[in-house]
This record gives structure tokens, sequence and C-alpha cells, in this order.
């Protein structure tokens, strides 16, 4: 049996708890080898938690021996340039959604990972759920007539997100359809 891939987590926050307990259950294929983030209390908690190494500086966290692997889960404005420097260190990369916020930023990350021979994906957690193939089918299928109008509002997050959190600031989330 192949050694576990061992993944930098950069970005401590939220939704890393998620991605954290995932891992758990691929005990043996992944290890998590160490986290990133500004934030100095996410980071040392996340590190605590896991017992791995905490890093202020990305750089270094890609530096660090045993780092197949890089989860992105930082802010949305973050992705790009974190995703670029982890492919260009020799890294492959997931990245939490959305990849990047303009096109010009996700078609340099894929040009990054192709001239470095690594693979760069998105965590498109909705992906592959029925709920979002049925819709898509029908949509399709034009059962109500052709799509002519979407509109999107994000009434999930309404009561977990505090304002003033990054996510409601366009330029750092991206905004909703980005989400």
């Amino acid at each position: 049996m192949a050694d576990p891939v061992g993944l930098l987590l950069v970005g401590c926050g939220r939704i890393s708890a998620a991605h954290l307990g995932a891992l758990a259950g691929l005990e043996g294929e992944i290890r998590l080898a160490g986290v990133a983030d500004a934030d100095q209390g996410a980071r040392h908690r996340a590190a605590a938690a896991h017992a791995v190494p905490a890093f202020a500086d990305l750089d270094e966290a890609l530096a660090m021996p045993g780092v197949d692997a890089v989860l992105i889960a930082s802010p949305n404005a973050l992705h790009a340039a974190q995703a670029a420097a982890a492919l260009a260190a020799g890294k492959h990369v997931l990245v939490e959604k959305p990849l990047a916020l303009t096109v010009e930023d996700a078609e340099l990350i894929k040009r990054i990972a192709e001239e470095n021979k690594r693979v760069a994906t998105v965590d498109f957690v909705l992906r592959y759920n029925p709920l979002v193939e049925m819709l898509h089918e029908i949509v399709k299928a034009e059962i109500f007539g052709k799509l002519r109008r979407v509109d999107l509002r994000n009434y999930a997050m309404q009561d977990t997100v505090p304002e003033g959190h990054w996510f409601w600031n366009p330029e750092v989330s991206g905004r909703i359809l980005l989400e």
C-alpha cells in the first residue's frame, strides 16, 4: 500500500471543520501534514486539535517536507494566489469553491497546473447531488419551457454568517453566483 498523501490545509476558518471531518474518514489514504492561516488563533486551534505544525507563512508551509497536496479553504479572494503558489511549489491542489474571482485568474491556475504537471480541482460539493442532477435534467429537457432567467439568493447563510463577515463583501467573496 502506498504512503498516505500529505495534505496541507490552508485556511482554518469555519469550512475547514467540514474538510477535517471528511479527512478523518480517509485515514491511511490522506495524512494531515500541517495547517496554514494568517489568523493566529484559528491556525493554532486547528494545529492543536490535529497535532500538526501551524504556519502563518504559506511559502514556509509549502516547503515543509511531506506535503504532497494542498486543500485551500481560505476566503475566496485568496484562492487564486494561494493555488498558484501551491502549484508552482509542485503540489496538487483542491480549492474550495470558487477557484478564482476572475476568468483570468482561473486560466492562470490552469496554466500553472499544466506547466507543473499537477492536478488542480474545485470542491463542487453539490455537483453530483441527486436534486441538482434532477434540476439539470428538467432544465435540459425544457419541461417548463426554455430557461429565460435565473434568480440566485442565499437564504442558507443569512442566519449563520454574521453581518460584517468577509462572505458578504463582494470584493472578497465574489458574490453568490461564484459561491
